[in-house]
This record gives C-alpha cells, structure tokens and sequence, in this order.
C-alpha cells in the first residue's frame, strides 16, 4: 500500500514515484544490514561506528531543495561499538554538525572550542535528560545554477523560515521536475512565497498555514527572528553582506555549455 504525503498531490505518477522510492529505501536497508552482518561475523563490530545518513530529504516537490520538514528531515542511524543495549530512539531536535561533538562525548573526548554542534549523548543514555538544543538551523543557497537563499529556524514546535527572494515559487531542482510527481503540482508549489513564513508544528505539521501575519504570534516570530539573526552573524553568513555569487565551478560550467 502506498501512502502519499499530504504535502504531494494524490495522482498515479506520484504513486509511481513513491513507488520507487519506498522501493530504493528496501534496497539500501538490506544493503545496511549485509554490511552490520559482515562486521558481526569478521569481529569488527567492537572497534567500528557506524552512521548512515542522508544530505537532503526526499526527492519530491515541496521537499528536497526547500526548507519545509521533507526537505530537511534526513534519515540518521548510528550503531556504536559497544555502550548501548537495545535501541534508542531520539525524538528531540537533531543536527548533522551535532554528530561529532556526541561521537566525541561517548569516547570520552573533550571537544575543541571552535566545534560547531552540541553532543546528545546524554539524551541519548536517558530519555529523562533535557534535550540538547532548542534551535535547529538550515539553509539553503545554491541548487545547481539555480540562486533562491534561505534561511531559517525551527523548534520543537515552530519554524521560521527567511525567503531572501521571496515573490517565486518554491524551488524544484531538475531531478525532481524530470518526476512524475511533478506534472501535478500543489498550489502551494505554484504560489509565490513571502519574505518570512512562520508555522505552529504541533497543529500544522505540513506547514501549510502561514502564521507569520499573526498578531497573536507576534512574539514567536520575533523570538525566531532575533535566533536566526544572531546565527547569521554567528556564522558570518555571506548574504548579510548582499547577495552570494555562483560557485567558480558553476560559472565555468555555464561558460562551456554557451560555447
């Protein structure tokens, strides 16, 4: 059976998608558990760490190359020498820059200053600890040779994202439009955005209800907006300086293909 997101529209070609997908999902899960079972049998499981995890998220439209959660949301296993029996589950907000201050924290290792990320080890060891972050951060910049930068900001329960061109559409990179997903596009895919989007994720898990003119939400959406700020600034993010040219390799790219 096939289940579609509500954030795709309903339609033959996108179950063939989707079909797909789950499909190549079956193969990389036996893949990963042909690789466990020949560390298991070789004794290399003490000494290895094993972390499987994406870049983007799915690729479907209002997904990879945006900022909602299917495009943000990843897969992240991780199975450690030794520490841990049975499984834990991490409910709390994660980050791939989270990964090697906790690798660090379960070794015993102090992490340098300058790292970027917060260990979850102790949410992992407990699930009565504290969560480890109240802020996730993601950005997007470049697609190819496609320029629309984003920004934005979420918690447990809110996210804000920053439309740096705002007035377009939601960005569809060219593996996605060769979908067939793509023929049928929700009105959100086809809508111009605005400067700021602002969504409750408890009552709007698909974020398809701007709250960023709300009155009543006006001290969250300047709570985010001040977080996503000092971020920027934190990490000298180049479009507080203006906008961010093409990559050297794109520009040479586009030059041969006009030749």
């Amino acid at each position: 059976m096939i289940n579609v997101p509500p954030f795709l529209d309903d339609n033959p070609e996108t179950r063939r998608d989707l079909a797909s997908f789950y499909g190549a999902i079956r193969v990389a899960d036996t893949a990963i558990g042909r690789i466990l079972d020949v560390l298991d049998r070789t004794g290399l499981r003490e000494n290895t760490w094993v972390i499987f995890t994406t870049d983007h998220g799915m690729a479907f439209p209002g997904a990879k190359s945006t900022l909602y959660d299917p495009g943000i949301g990843v897969a992240c296993i991780m199975r450690w020498p030794k520490g841990f029996t049975g499984s834990r589950h991490l409910d709390s907000l994660f980050s791939h820059v989270d990964l090697v201050p906790t690798i660090l924290n379960a070794l015993g290792i102090d992490a340098p200053e300058n790292i970027q990320g917060a260990s979850a080890w102790n949410a992992l060891a407990s699930p009565y600890s504290e969560p480890h972050r109240q802020f996730l951060f993601a950005e997007r910049t470049h697609h190819g040779t496609h320029y629309d930068p984003m920004r934005c900001v979420r918690t447990q329960r809110h996210k804000l994202i920053r439309n740096f061109q705002p007035g377009s559409p939601p960005p569809i990179p060219g593996d996605v439009q060769s979908g067939g997903s793509a023929i049928h596009l929700t009105e959100r895919l086809l809508t111009a955005r605005p400067a700021i989007e602002l969504y409750d994720l408890d009552t709007d898990p698909w974020e398809k209800n701007n709250l960023a003119g709300s009155t009543a939400c006006e001290q969250i959406r300047q709570k985010l907006t001040d977080e996503l700020n000092q971020w920027m600034h934190l990490t000298d993010d180049p479009l507080l300086k203006g906008p961010i040219p093409l990559p050297n390799a794109v520009t040479e790219a586009q030059h041969i293909i006009k030749q």
